[in-house]
């Protein structure tokens, strides 16, 4: 590269306005962040709740398991 990188706006203001396109162009980097965050937040959330709901099957299985092993062989008390 032969200098530095031209700045292709005249001041900070001029680039959040964007020759008047501004507002659509920043709701549009909005609307992205928000979708790429979801997209990243979504996974992490349901393996959290798949793992909690694992963690409650697995301990209602050893509770029925431990209630059955204490039961009688004929069943009866």
């Amino acid at each position: 590269m032969s200098g530095p990188i031209d700045w292709q706006f005249e001041s900070w203001a001029a680039f959040w306005q964007m020759a008047g396109h501004g507002p659509y162009v920043w709701a549009a980097v909005a609307v992205t962040a928000v979708v790429m965050v979801a997209l990243l937040v979504a996974p992490l959330r349901r393996q959290r709740r798949l793992l909690a709901e694992v963690r409650a099957e697995q301990a209602r299985a050893a509770r029925r398991a431990a209630a059955t092993a204490d039961k009688p062989a004929g069943g009866k008390i």
